[in-house]
This record gives C-alpha cells, structure tokens and sequence, in this order.
C-alpha cells in the first residue's frame, strides 16, 4: 500500500472535503470555501491529464449559490447529485441532480423531491451502476442517530403525476425581517395529521401538497408570538 500523501489543494488558507472521483477516475468533484466562490461551500472540479491534474474549476452559478453545496457524486450516467441549502427545498439540505450539457454549462439542478427530501438535512446521495438503487444520509425522524442511512429503489413504470407546492416566508410582522429557522406546522385537516418545517436563512418553506384539500400552516420561533391561518388551494 503507498502512503498517503496531503492533496495539491490543500491548504491552511481555506478548507477542502467531500471529494468525489467521475467514473473514468480523471476529474475530481469537491467542496470548498476557497476565494473565488459564491458563499458558503462550493462545488469545483479539475481533472488530470498524463497523470497530472489541472487548475480547479468553480462549477458556476447554476450549480452554487450563496449557501452551502456539498457531498458531490457523479453517477455513470454523468448525472451530477449534491446537497444544498442555497437552492429552494424542503428544509435544511435538500439533495438536487443535474447534467453536463457542455464544458462550462450545467443544467438547472432539480431537487430529488420526497420522500427523498425532507424537512430536515438530506445529503451525500450515491447511485447504483444500474441507476435502480441509491443511498443517502439524513437526520430525519425515526432513525437510529442522528445521522442515519437510507436506501431506495426507482419504481419501474410508474406514472408520473403532476406535482403541487406551497411555499411561503415567515417574516417579522413589524418589519418584515425573515426569520431563519423558525418552525412550521403544516396540519392536513382531512388526515389530521401534521408535517413539521423549518424555514432556510431567507424565512422560506416549501412542501407538497394535494390539490383541494384543506390546510392549516402555523408559525413559531422563540421570541414570537405563534401566528396560523387556514386555506383551501385552489387549482
């Protein structure tokens, strides 16, 4: 066995993680908070030639934001999955996917939606060879930990049927101020049951929702007092 040896990119300046290698093993996906990014964590790549490796390249504006991208993974298929909590999601990290269209040009990336998602960290999904089967961390409730793995498999042939959100900010009521990491109680009055959000550093939510049926969405943070309203979505 060699020895291992430190990375050229690291450094004392700056941090670098969550490496990932492409398929053909000559591009490395990671993070890092290095000058040059758009905030947070983001995603860059270089990739070796004649056994050297290249000068690091930011992934772009469609890809990072002013959060935090981590636990990049590129599957055979050059489907590019990541966590963030920049991109409009669920709560916390919410796993998205895109595609390389060309050198410099990456796709919209699309959140994974639920069940993979949820309202609470979702991050450093992997992907079978087969593209059937994949694997994530989350700290969602009902685990084990804190931080638990879950497995899933692709439905083979199922429709897909049109998906409906509703999202929204919490704000304070006097000067409009978002608040991050306030919670949300979203009560389905049909199954009398209740999802529990938390907003991003923005004050925004989002969930699935069905078509017609009655909700009520309530807001609390410490400091606050609790403010709920009822709707009917009309679509």
């Amino acid at each position: 066995m060699e020895q291992a040896e430190p990375f050229f990119l690291n450094s004392e300046k700056y941090s670098v993680g969550h490496p990932a290698l492409s398929p053909d093993g000559n591009t490395l996906y990671y993070i890092s908070d290095s000058e040059g990014g758009y905030g947070g964590t983001d995603i860059w790549a270089c990739s070796r030639s004649d056994g050297k490796w290249g000068e690091p390249i930011n992934l772009g504006r469609s890809i990072n934001t002013t959060g935090n991208e981590m636990f990049p993974f590129l599957a055979d298929n050059g489907d590019l999955y990541f966590a963030s909590d920049g991109h409009p999601g669920f709560g916390g990290l919410d796993i998205f996917v895109t595609h390389q269209i060309n050198d410099s040009t990456w796709l919209q990336p699309r959140n994974m939606n639920q069940p993979v998602n949820s309202s609470y960290d979702d991050f450093s999904l992997c992907i079978s060879k087969n593209n059937m089967y994949g694997i994530f961390s989350s700290n969602r409730p009902g685990g084990l930990g804190n931080d638990d793995l879950y497995l899933f498999r692709r439905l083979p042939h199922v429709k897909i049927l049109p998906n409906y959100y509703l999202s929204g900010y919490v704000k304070d009521k006097m000067i409009l101020k978002p608040i991050n990491n306030a919670t949300v109680f979203f009560m389905d009055r049909e199954k009398n049951s209740v999802l529990i959000l938390k907003t991003d550093s923005n004050g925004y939510y989002r969930t699935q929702i069905e078509p017609g049926k009655s909700y009520i969405v309530k807001a609390m943070q410490t400091g606050y007092i609790a403010d709920c309203y009822s709707l009917l979505p009309i679509l």
